[in-house]
C-alpha cells in the first residue's frame, strides 16, 4: 500500500510540475498563432520551445510543428530540410516507433506536395514496412492506395505489394488492412474473375478477424455480400448479412455507438427476400420487426412501407392495410408516407 501511495504521489507531482505546465501552455499559444495565420510568430515560438524541450521526444514533436509552420508559410523547401534533419536525429536516438513513423510520414507528405511522387511513395512504403503497428502505417497505406488508383499499372503494383506483405506476416498488425486493400481492388474491377479473387481474400479477413479485432471486418463482409448479390447468390448474401446483424449490441444510451450498417443490413435482407427470392410471406414479418429492433432509426418508415407491400403480395390484404394505416399514422411526413398517398391518389 505504501509503495502504491508513493507512486501515486510521484505521478501527481509530475502532472503538476510548474515547468511542464508552463511548457504545455506555451505550446498551445504557439498552436493558436499558427491556426490564426501568424506563421512567423508560431515559428519563433516553436524554435524557443524546442531549445527548452523537456525530453528528446518533445524536441522532435516541436521540430515537426516548426516544419508545419514553414510549410504553411509557403516555405516548403525549408520545411523539408527541417524534417530531413529531424529524421537523422530520430534514426540515431532510441525514440518510440510511433514517433519515428510520424517523422517519416511528415517527410513523405512534403515530398508528395513538392511533386516528387516516387520519393514520397517510397517513404510511405517505408512507414508501412518498418512501423506496421502504428497509426501512421495505416494512414500511409491508405494514402498509397489513393495514389495507386490513378493508373492501372500503379494499382496492380500496389496490390501485389499488399499481398506480399500480408502473406509474409499473416498475423501482423496490418494484415487485415493489407488483405482488405487486395480484396477491394478486385471488388472494384467488377468482373467474374476478379469477384472470385475478391471472395477468397475477403473470406480470409472475416474468418481470421472479428468485428472487435479489426476495423475492416464489417467492410470485408459487406463487400462480400454485395458480390454475392451481383452474382445472384442471394442465399449466401442473406447468410452473411445475418451474420453481421448477429454482432449487434443495441445502443443503450444517448451518444453510444452502434454500427450504421446494422439497420441497412436488416433492410437488405427484407428486400432480397421480397424482390430477389420472391418470398413476400417471409419478407413481411422481417420488415414488421424492424421498427421494434431499431427504435430510433430514421428508415423505420421505409420498413413499414415495404411491410405493406410484402403482405399485399403474400395475399394478406388485411395486414397490408394495417401496415399502411400505421405508416400514415406514425410517419406522416416521411417520403414513404408521401409515396403511399400519391399511389392511393390521396392529397399529400
Amino acid at each position: 500500500m505504501r509503495l502504491r501511495l508513493s507512486l501515486l504521489a510521484w505521478t501527481l507531482a509530475c502532472a503538476s510540475d510548474p515547468l511542464l505546465v508552463a511548457h504545455d501552455r506555451e505550446v498551445l499559444v504557439a498552436e493558436r498563432l499558427m491556426s490564426s495565420g501568424d506563421y512567423a510568430g508560431a515559428l519563433g515560438a516553436f524554435e524557443a520551445l524546442e531549445r527548452a524541450a523537456p525530453s528528446p521526444a518533445d524536441r522532435v514533436e516541436l521540430r515537426l510543428r516548426r516544419a508545419e509552420a514553414l510549410r504553411r508559410a509557403d516555405r516548403a523547401d525549408e520545411a523539408a530540410e527541417v524534417v530531413r534533419g529531424t529524421r537523422r536525429v530520430v534514426d540515431g536516438d532510441q525514440l518510440s516507433p510511433r514517433l519515428r513513423a510520424k517523422v517519416l510520414m511528415a517527410e513523405a507528405r512534403l515530398e508528395l506536395d513538392a511533386g516528387r511522387e516516387p520519393q514520397g511513395r517510397a517513404l510511405l512504403r517505408e512507414v508501412v514496412e518498418r512501423f506496421p503497428g502504428t497509426e501512421w502505417a495505416v494512414r500511409a497505406l491508405q494514402l498509397l492506395g489513393l495514389r495507386a488508383r490513378e493508373s492501372d499499372k500503379d494499382k496492380l503494383a500496389f496490390v501485389v505489394w499488399c499481398r506480399r506483405l500480408a502473406e509474409s506476416a499473416p498475423d501482423g498488425p496490418l494484415a487485415d488492412n493489407l488483405y482488405y486493400e487486395v480484396g477491394r481492388h478486385h471488388f472494384e474491377r467488377d468482373t467474374e474473375a476478379d469477384d472470385t479473387l475478391a471472395v477468397a481474400v475477403y473470406e480470409v479477413v472475416i474468418e481470421r478477424f472479428t468485428i472487435r479485432s479489426s476495423g475492416l471486418w464489417d467492410d470485408a463482409l459487406w463487400d462480400l455480400s454485395l458480390i454475392h448479390h451481383r452474382r445472384r447468390r442471394f442465399v449466401d448474401e442473406i447468410r452473411l448479412l445475418e451474420r453481421f446483424i448477429a454482432e449487434r449490441v443495441e445502443a443503450s444510451a444517448p451518444g453510444s455507438y452502434e454500427h450504421v450498417n446494422y439497420k441497412h443490413a436488416w433492410l437488405r435482407v427484407g428486400h432480397v427476400l421480397l424482390e430477389d427470392l420472391g418470398q413476400p410471406a417471409e419478407a413481411a414479418p422481417h420488415f414488421a420487426e424492424f421498427p421494434r429492433v431499431f427504435q430510433h432509426a430514421l428508415v423505420r418508415s421505409e420498413a413499414k412501407y415495404f411491410e405493406a407491400v410484402a403482405w399485399e403480395r403474400a395475399g394478406d390484404p388485411e395486414r397490408a392495410a394495417t401496415a399502411r394505416v400505421e405508416l400514415l399514422r406514425d410517419y406522416p411526413e416521411s417520403r414513404w408516407a408521401r409515396r403511399l398517398r400519391k399511389e392511393r391518389g390521396v392529397a399529400p
